[in-house]
């Protein structure tokens, strides 16, 4: 399991890092990924859900998350329950998290508790865009076409992984073990409304050495999904009566 939540987060770290020019990258397929990635700050209400299916080795797992939240308050407030797979295992409901009126509210395999969210009561929430330019992401680009409403990117995995190895002596790479990770596949394909992303599925492949030192296959899928943007669905809470302080 450790190792692949390990994969997990170095999935999500090279995607972060890196967003080849070529005949295949469209200029107007730019212009739409920099439109709708300085929009997300605007998406203030939504649903949403969140897959990944990983596998490294002989190892498979399945996180989903689902919930919704409202960011357009003094007071936001959202709601994520979490279920997971590993090895035929499945785990529905692992966890629960909640937060409102300033109170987080948690229930981890039926353990409840609750406590001040100290952070959002001493600072007002900010929005701030982005101002990611699309000159900035070009670079490590082999492909990107936008077809309709549909945008399609494929990351150049030499220079993904060659700004992963200049990242190994940040916390962060450390703890996503990215020395021993290999990206040979990283694909974003998102569908677009009124601008917004509403979904996104990213593909990656590669290899990761294991306890042994050998280097092992990996893959991975996850998917992302938003509903109801903007449209202020009021989210549904549980009875917190049994939810207890934890100090």
């Amino acid at each position: 399991m450790k190792k692949l939540l390990t994969l997990i987060c170095s999935a999500g770290l090279l995607f972060s890092m890196a967003a080849c020019s070529g005949s295949k990258v469209q200029d107007k397929a730019l212009d739409a990924l920099e439109t709708s990635l300085n929009k997300i700050v605007e998406m203030k209400t939504a649903t949403y859900s969140m897959g990944m299916d990983a596998k490294s080795g002989d190892e498979t797992a399945t996180l989903k998350i689902s919930g919704g939240y409202l960011a357009d308050t003094a007071k936001p407030s959202f709601t994520a329950v979490v279920d997971m797979e590993s090895q035929g295992q499945k785990m529905d409901g692992f966890m629960k998290l909640y937060m409102k009126d300033n109170v987080v509210y948690y229930d981890m395999m039926g353990m409840k508790g609750k406590g001040p969210a100290t952070e959002i009561e001493q600072e007002e929430t900010k929005f701030e865009k982005f101002n990611l330019k699309k000159d900035e992401i070009k670079p490590y680009l082999k492909k990107a076409e936008l077809k309709g409403d549909s945008l399609v990117l494929e990351l150049d995995a030499d220079k993904v992984n060659n700004i992963a190895k200049k990242a190994e002596s940040s916390e962060i790479a450390a703890t996503a073990n990215v020395k021993d990770s290999t990206i040979s596949k990283f694909n974003l394909t998102a569908t677009r409304q009124d601008d917004f992303i509403t979904k996104a599925v990213i593909d990656f492949e590669g290899t990761q050495k294991n306890a042994s030192g050998k280097d092992e296959p990996i893959s991975g899928k996850i998917t992302i999904e938003f509903n109801d943007i903007n449209k202020g669905k009021a989210l549904t809470f549980p009875d917190f009566s049994e939810f207890k302080e934890v100090k």
